[in-house]
């Protein structure tokens, strides 16, 4: 890896790197000048530009093929329109009833006459 620190470089340059002081982690080298820039197309329905490697990773067939679906996808989006929401006569609620209070459970214990039976002993 090499420090370009103009940012100049494109992909598909061919450089002349040189030596240099530690940089990061990764870059030791730096670019000192572009030998050949890189071979770039221009397409001719859109006018955008691309260097001749980016070029290689896809076909126009495919290209226009993505750019149909885009343009089938946002022209379904822009034509979406939500359900009108419900008014205040469709909605039905229930009323807030509180939860039953449990009841105290129930002993069978007489603890005054165990507390007077254990003290007589």
């Amino acid at each position: 890896m090499a420090h370009d620190e103009l940012e100049k470089c494109k992909i598909g340059d061919i450089v002349r790197i040189e030596h240099c002081r530690k940089l990061s982690r990764h870059k030791s080298f730096a670019v000192a000048e572009i030998v050949k820039p890189a071979r770039t197309w221009t397409d001719p329905e859109t006018g955008e530009t691309a260097s001749r490697f980016a070029v290689r990773g896809f076909s126009a067939s495919s290209a226009s093929k993505k750019d149909l679906l885009q343009d089938l996808y946002l022209k379904e989006i822009r034509n979406y329109k939500p359900d009108a929401k419900a008014s205040k006569a469709d909605v039905t609620t229930k009323e807030f009833a509180a939860p039953k209070v449990p009841e105290v459970p129930k002993n069978d214990i007489n603890l005054e006459a165990d507390l007077k039976a254990y003290e007589n002993n």
